[in-house]
């Protein structure tokens, strides 16, 4: 039996195809629904990755935000530089508000920078067992449209969870922003 290619195509998953000479089926027959499904699913895990990378770039560039904001308070002197001098320019309760809001924003950005265990599909290797046991192409396209389902739902997860913290970062930056403009125009 020619056990024919498993694998060809390029290195993203996206464009990979599945072809399969198993003694139960015809080469390249294979059930369009479950193709639609199979590209579907592909996709799904590949949406999730991109919105996952841009997520962290933009939390990146707001945890730097947050600390301009800090850095330029305490450049323009509004905190004292040495312990003891009164500062006359804000309210005793400004530098610790600043410096516990700056503080939720830094745990919530390193949350979503933090590595996490992100699921990209199913196990190449499962894969390849199931082919040399002769399993069709549709029968392998169900199985990694399940696999992928099931990584699309952690992953959702996981992604959920940083997008909150992201938006509650964002909310907390505007509440340092109105703190610090608060206390000057006072």
């Amino acid at each position: 039996m020619d056990t024919g290619t498993l694998w060809s195509g390029t290195t993203s998953l996206r464009h990979w195809e599945v072809f399969v000479d198993a003694p139960n089926q015809k080469p390249g027959i294979c059930d369009e629904r479950v193709k639609m499904a199979y590209e579907a699913a592909l996709k799904r895990l590949d949406d999730q990755t991109g919105t996952f990378s841009n997520l962290r770039n933009r939390t990146a560039g707001l945890l730097s935000t947050a600390a301009l904001a800090t850095t330029f308070a305490t450049s323009v002197g509004l905190f004292p530089l040495e312990s003891g001098k009164v500062n006359q320019r804000l309210p005793a309760w400004t530098p610790w508000a600043l410096l516990g809001i700056f503080t939720l924003i830094g745990i919530a950005t390193l949350t979503v920078l933090w590595p996490v265990k992100w699921v990209y599909g199913p196990s190449a290797n499962k894969i390849i067992e199931r082919y040399e046991l002769g399993q069709s192409e549709q029968d392998l396209r169900q199985y990694v449209v399940r696999e992928c389902k099931i990584a699309g739902d952690r992953n959702l997860a996981k992604l959920n969870l940083r997008a909150n913290l992201f938006r509650g970062a964002i909310i907390l930056l505007l509440i340092e922003i109105g703190v610090l403009i608060f206390a000057v125009t006072r």
